[in-house]
């Protein structure tokens, strides 16, 4: 099966990128997976409906390999695309990932 194609979201009003988070965000004094963590979080809670029960919100953390790290670097993000640099992960044989849950 060939790979997925990349299709990045056209960036429209109000959104940011790299750079522009990072200077919105600040240098908090956490630890980027904390941060990662917080704005999930965040988002999740933004994301909520109005009225409705509050969201779940979990993750899990795992190190992706074999068939799985092979699935990831060949399927997932065999596409590439603009901007996108994915050789050094390709190289690695294992990647650190978090999921929803």
């Amino acid at each position: 099966m060939d790979a997925l194609d990349w299709w990045p979201k056209p960036l429209g009003p109000g959104d940011t990128i790299g750079d522009s988070a990072r200077k919105i965000l600040g240098k908090p004094d956490l630890d980027p997976v904390d941060v990662l963590v917080r704005e999930a979080a965040q988002n999740s809670w933004d994301a909520r409906i109005e009225g409705g029960a509050p969201p779940l919100f979990g993750i899990h953390a795992r190190t992706l390999s074999g068939d799985a790290y092979n699935t990831l670097v060949n399927r997932v993000l065999g596409g590439g695309g603009k901007g996108a640099d994915f050789d050094s992960l390709r190289k690695r044989g294992s990647v650190d990932v978090i999921e929803d849950l």
